[in-house]
């Protein structure tokens, strides 16, 4: 499926920690913010593991595979590698959709940014859609940063 018509996916909105936002007193949705339901989505994806979705058991990124890794490239290459299968597994996305970037923050955390390709501008004018992950190999996260 082409990367334009996932865009437009919408689905409730949920905070950072997977509540659900409650706006003038009802749920929030993403109908009105074109492309936060696609957002969310990839930030599922990576945030999760195999079993953690009912209805979706093999969603997920399984990051915590690495935790007590040695933080180098080799590591770095194998969190991208996890990252674009989640995403590409059940074609959700095309590998051709995204690049995925690892990269060391500190001697324990990986920062990880995917972009997406061009045709991201075509639905959504003047931006750039940017997810960015903070992973520490002891443990914690991953943190989704906005």
């Amino acid at each position: 499926m082409a990367i334009e018509t996932r865009i437009e996916l919408v689905d409730f909105e949920w905070s950072l920690d997977g509540d659900f936002v409650v706006r003038n007193g009802d749920l929030a949705d993403t109908a009105n913010s074109t492309g936060r339901g696609f957002i969310q989505e990839v930030e599922d994806r990576v945030k999760s593991s195999f079993g953690e979705w009912k209805l979706l058991s093999e969603k997920g990124a399984n990051l915590e595979d690495f935790e007590g890794q040695v933080n180098n490239e080799a590591t770095w290459k194998r969190v991208e590698a996890a990252i674009d299968f989640s995403l590409t597994k059940d074609g959700f996305l095309e590998q051709a959709d995204f690049t995925s970037t690892a990269a060391p923050v500190s001697n324990i955390e990986i920062a990880v940014r995917i972009d997406f390709n061009a045709a991201l501008t075509n639905v959504i004018p003047d931006s750039k859609i940017v997810v960015k992950v903070v992973f520490d190999l002891q443990g914690q996260g991953p943190f989704i940063v906005r």
